[in-house]
């Protein structure tokens, strides 16, 4: 999974760790966070807050993981479509989440105003304090950009804290559950026991967080990923054969090579074998064979 489809389902889920992230004083549960298809464009905004009051900003949000030379002038087209199609009165901000400064777009004449106004917010990852020194909503954002080598370490400091603080529910069940998710996609080699086990997570934490929304939607956008996976490396072995039933055999090796993974993110065998359209008996095949 792309990491910045874990940022747009973290912000999606908790908005006010979008909020603690970008350091504005606005009450998440006021804000809901979606994408956006922008009509007759091809333009897509993946993360726009609105509030349900009139008088608070939307905030645009980017998670920049590549060096991308138009960024700005694509993002600020973007927003200006969507207040165009939306007859849009009330201020925004458009925020911009780099995982690491190097990574900045430069930003043109023609929109440096925009900047200077404080229209742009933007907000690196690798200059933020070390996760000790950052509140839990902030250290777990930036846990998705630490080096794998430091990451399983860190993650422990942070399920230590979550689980001291009684206050916050979410601390107690929601946290340690979406700490091993990210350890999870971050070490794609590793099983969820294996992740469970380096993390010393307990079965009840894990079922725990399988009927949360967050978990539900991380789990569809893992589907859909290796589903257009598989659809590639059909297609490329289609093209080797160079007829129909080639395709049609790529087709089917590439959705088998995915069946690992559907099965790490949690699905069972009779869940994969209904999504990709395979017998049960090649699904249980192939699940031996990814082990």
């Amino acid at each position: 999974m792309r990491n910045d489809v874990l940022f747009y389902e973290i912000f999606k889920t908790y908005p006010q760790i979008f909020f603690d992230v970008v350091e504005e004083t606005r009450d998440g549960r006021n804000y809901q966070f979606s994408s956006v298809e922008l009509k007759e464009s091809s333009f897509r905004l993946d993360g726009v807050l609105v509030s349900t009051k009139p008088n608070e900003p939307i905030y645009f949000t980017e998670i920049q993981s590549q060096k991308d030379e138009k960024l700005y002038a694509r993002l600020f087209a973007e927003i200006g479509l969507y207040l165009y199609q939306n007859a849009v009165e009330r201020d925004w901000i458009a925020v911009v989440i780099y995982p690491s400064s190097s990574l900045e777009a430069p930003i043109s004449n023609a929109h440096r105003f925009l900047l200077e106004m404080g229209k742009v917010k933007q907000i690196y990852l690798n200059e933020l304090p070390d996760l000790e020194n950052l509140s839990l909503g902030v250290a777990l954002v930036k846990l998705i950009v630490e080096p794998e080598k430091n990451a399983v370490e860190k993650a422990r400091r942070l399920l230590e804290r979550a689980k001291a603080d009684n206050q916050n529910p979410l601390h107690q069940q929601g946290f340690p559950a979406l700490i091993e998710t990210l350890i999870l996609y971050k070490f794609s080699n590793k099983t969820r026991e294996e992740v469970r086990e380096m993390l010393g997570l307990s079965e009840t934490l894990r079922e725990g967080f399988r009927g949360t929304v967050l978990y539900n939607d991380i789990r569809q956008e893992v589907e859909k990923e290796v589903k257009e996976a598989a659809l590639m490396k059909g297609m490329e072995e289609g093209m080797k054969e160079g007829m129909k039933e080639g395709i049609k055999e790529g087709l089917k090796a590439g959705k088998l090579e995915a069946v690992p993974l559907l099965a790490k993110a949690g699905y069972s065998a009779e869940e994969i074998a209904r999504s990709l359209g395979l017998s049960i008996d090649d699904v249980t095949a192939a699940m031996g064979n990814g082990k």
